[in-house]
């Protein structure tokens, strides 16, 4: 059944060219990450973009943890802890993958990147911001992120044990499920049988 709900939420998204939610709940153990890696799968390499992140116990406490590990795999780097090498490849990254924005922006997006990387740059334009701006320009920026990569085809994302994501992530994530621009994306969400998918600061509901 959970399987076919997967296949369902992924062609409506790319039928329609817009965000679709697929939530599985249950007990540790019961297989649910087993389930959402098995339509993974089975889908085919042509335009389609998967990206993953494992929530952890320890993921509340750091902010953006789960949208960083996504960042990841949807600009294909290695953060093996050489910084300078790393630096380098999200520059390359980036300019290949929003050439279709002028370099200011390109600078927000590449500034949000490093700031979430720990990359440092010495007059960072996102780091500048403080508050409700920062939160916001951080946000749009992950949003034209994800833009461009679904142009390419569907975005799967999928996140494991969700009610353990830090209030950032949960926010961003329920930001793109409400945005209203046509986006062929699959969200793929698993999570413990005895959470809400809220946080009882934020109040953050998917």
């Amino acid at each position: 059944f959970e399987l076919r709900l997967l296949r369902q939420g992924f062609q409506s998204a790319k039928r329609k060219g817009t965000v679709q939610t697929v939530v599985m709940t249950g007990d540790a153990g019961v297989g649910k990450a087993s389930i959402v890696e098995e339509f993974v799968s089975g889908l085919s390499s042509d335009r389609v973009i998967v990206v993953r992140a494992n929530c952890t116990i320890d993921t509340k406490d750091r902010p953006f943890g789960p949208v960083t590990d996504m960042l990841e795999e949807l600009l294909g780097v290695e953060n093996s802890g050489d910084i300078r090498a790393l630096k380098h490849q999200v520059e390359q990254r980036i300019e290949k993958l929003l050439h279709a924005y002028d370099e200011n922006e390109r600078t927000y997006i590449l500034h949000t990147v490093a700031l979430l990387f720990n990359i440092k740059y010495p007059r960072n334009k996102v780091g500048s911001l403080e508050g409700e701006h920062r939160r916001a320009r951080i946000f749009l920026s992950l949003r034209r992120l994800l833009g461009a990569a679904s142009k390419a085809g569907t975005a799967v994302l999928v996140v494991n044990d969700i009610q353990h994501s830090d209030n950032s992530s949960m926010e961003f994530l329920a930001e793109v499920v409400r945005e209203r621009r046509k986006r062929p994306i699959l969200l793929a969400l698993t999570a413990g049988a005895a959470e809400e998918l809220s946080h009882k600061g934020g109040g953050t509901k998917l």
